[in-house]
């Protein structure tokens, strides 16, 4: 079954780490109970950069249930998990596809800020765009597909 719900995150903290601060900070995500579903996602994803900035990127992490309260939950406490914070680049977007909605936080000096959008993640059912140029529209002949429904 497909899931619903999807989580994306792009941090880049704001000061350098050893590769010990990183692996101290791994580990603190990893027995974090509170918000286990999503520290355990930061916690594989974690490393440290070319210049020694810790990063963290996920891409698409897949969700049955909505945990959009979770999710804003952990934005509000998110800087705490690193000393010195995340820096202005940082973004964390929860995405449903019922309702079509994306909720992306990022990261603005020293505070979380929220955008809500609408969204179209192609969900199935939606009307495709047909191309045009296509003689038939996958129809024989010069047929418009609305003239077979």
């Amino acid at each position: 079954m497909k899931s619903s719900y999807y989580l994306n995150i792009d941090l880049v903290s704001k000061r350098k780490f050893t590769q010990e601060d990183l692996e101290k900070i791994k580990n603190s995500l990893e027995l974090n109970e509170d918000f286990f579903d999503l520290c355990s996602i930061l916690a594989e994803s974690i490393s440290m950069n070319f210049s020694s900035h810790i990063e963290i990127y996920v891409e698409d992490a897949e969700f049955d249930s909505d945990k959009l309260n979770e999710v804003e939950e952990f934005v509000n406490i998110l800087d705490s998990t690193i000393s010195g914070g995340w820096g202005n680049d940082s973004k964390i977007e929860w995405t449903s596809e019922y309702p079509n909605v994306s909720y992306l936080w990022f990261k603005n000096d020293d505070s979380w800020d929220l955008v809500t959008k609408d969204h179209d993640r192609g969900v199935w059912g939606e009307e495709e765009e047909w191309d045009s140029k296509d003689s038939g529209y996958g129809y024989g002949g010069d047929l418009d597909p609305d003239d077979n429904w």
